[in-house]
């Protein structure tokens, strides 16, 4: 039996109670560290990728989905992909446009 912390109240895991998952995190092989989370907006949902920097620097980029239901699951589906590599992938990215900063 696995607990679950909602806020200061620990819950037994149980059929009736259904947590979603909004946020991963990874470390790369840098050791940068990369936090994924879904979130939303006035124009839809998205997922939105923050990055540190040793330098102080957080780096946030945001990928975002049709307002649709279509757009809510295809959301929902990339996000349950990410993995370790999509947090190695997603650091070559900002390294690549923000060079030194990382």
């Amino acid at each position: 039996m696995v607990n679950i912390t909602q806020g200061n109240t620990i819950m037994p895991k149980s059929q009736d109670c259904k947590v979603t998952v909004f946020s991963k995190i990874f470390v790369a092989s840098d050791g940068g560290q990369v936090l994924f989370f879904k979130d939303s907006n006035d124009v839809g949902p998205n997922i939105v990728t923050m990055s540190t920097a040793t330098t102080g620097v957080v780096v946030t980029m945001t990928t975002g989905f049709k307002d649709t239901d279509d757009g809510w699951n295809k959301r929902d589906a990339e996000f349950d992909n990410l993995d370790s590599e999509s947090a190695e992938d997603a650091r070559a990215l900002i390294k690549r446009q923000f060079g030194d900063i990382l």
